[in-house]
């Protein structure tokens, strides 16, 4: 029996690794084939789940941070029976630590020792996802972040494959949905942006994991689409047939973000206007062209495609919320350097602020912002 480990598994990346691998077991008949889901909480509502919707999937305890219950993670395989485990690892400086803060330091650190981990417990086979240009020096730390944990693994004696995806569609729209009528993000609509589908991650893992000898010792970028903010708008426009779609920049955000996350400034601005992610799309144009049936699809999805299978043509989107949501933006990050003041400024001086008319004019602020937004949210 072959064990299959995948880590991250309740994450983006690592439920589309696993969905791609049950699809593969269950067409084929894989017997030979044991899948293994890791996740740091067993109890939470995602690895619960997880049980539901792959059944015969077997979870297993593993923290990233905790070289220790890495190695037990790929132990419990062989226990099991396995005479080959193979791992699919990934890391993120948003994720360590509960998600509080970005560390790319400890990122590295703790991709090195899940390294170690893997090569202690004989892996097999280790597909590692980086992210593409790590080693490029115009890269923000949370992409540099990647290419020690590359290297290290590069000298570690194993069998590896190193995946280096582009800016990750699904993520993306999540965080900047896209509303009646409006397209939003971080930088100008005319910078070309890189993106790639998780779902092709997901699917190029599975057969490197699958067939490790497909992909031995190669770093493969995975871009599969070039668009920028208006060619996104204009793509929703014609699949809405007609109705109106604009780009915009999300300022209120933007801001924010640059006063309070200079990590995520570097990596959804600045690095973007610098000419961003130069990935090679001919890899995974290659590579999806031979997706096994049970894929259903050939070909990289593209962010029009992912939109189209999320029912963008025919669904009902949110009203973008105008001056409402602007306002209660304006608020929240007010809020924040409220929150600072009371943390950092002496009491008196924070009660003089209070006595002046404008704490209440940003209360008043506050509650129509609130009142717009709860407005065009009824007429949606």
């Amino acid at each position: 029996m072959t064990a299959i480990v995948v880590i991250g598994a309740t994450g983006s990346q690592g439920t589309s690794v696993l969905q791609h691998l049950y699809a593969y077991t269950q067409a084929k008949k894989e017997e030979g084939l044991k899948l293994y889901a890791m996740s740091r909480d067993l109890g939470g509502a995602r690895a619960m789940q997880m049980a539901n919707v792959f059944p015969g999937v077997q979870m297993v305890a593993g923290d990233m941070e905790d070289k220790e219950s890495l190695k037990a993670a790929f132990r419990t395989a062989k226990d099991d029976g396995a005479k080959e485990v193979r791992v699919f690892a990934m890391t993120t400086p948003c994720l360590m630590s509960g998600g509080m803060v970005a560390d790319p330091v400890k990122e590295a650190i703790v991709g090195c020792a899940m390294i170690d981990a893997a090569k202690e417990e004989e892996v097999s086979h280790l597909v590692f996802s980086s992210v593409a240009n790590c080693d490029k020096d115009n890269s923000p730390p949370c992409i540099k972040s990647k290419s020690p944990i590359e290297d290290h693994l590069k000298k570690s004696g194993l069998s590896y494959t190193i995946l280096r995806p582009v800016t990750m569609i699904e993520v993306w729209d999540r965080v900047y949905p896209i509303t009646s009528g409006r397209v939003c993000g971080m930088v100008d609509g005319s910078v070309k942006l890189q993106w790639v589908s998780t779902m092709d991650i997901g699917a190029v893992a599975m057969l490197s994991l699958v067939d490790p000898k497909s992909h031995k010792g190669e770093t493969i970028d995975l871009c599969g689409d070039v668009a920028s903010g208006n060619d996104i708008a204009a793509s929703v426009t014609e699949m809405r047939k007609g109705q109106k779609f604009t780009y915009g920049i999300a300022w209120i955000t933007r801001f924010v973000v640059w006063c309070f996350a200079s990590l995520l400034f570097d990596e959804r601005v600045r690095f973007p206007l610098e000419g961003g992610f130069k990935a090679d799309l001919k890899p995974l144009a290659k590579i999806s062209a031979s997706y096994p049936d049970c894929f259903k699809r050939k070909g990289p999805l593209t962010y029009a495609r992912i939109l189209l299978s999320g029912g963008m043509d025919t669904k009902v989107l949110p009203m973008s919320g105008g001056v409402g949501k602007v306002l209660m933006q304006l608020v929240l990050g007010l809020l924040v350097v409220i929150a600072l003041c009371y943390t950092v400024l002496p009491t008196s001086v924070v009660e003089d602020l209070k006595r002046r008319w404008a704490f209440y004019g940003l209360c008043l602020l506050g509650g129509t912002g609130v009142l717009l937004q709860t407005m065009s949210r009824s007429r949606a």
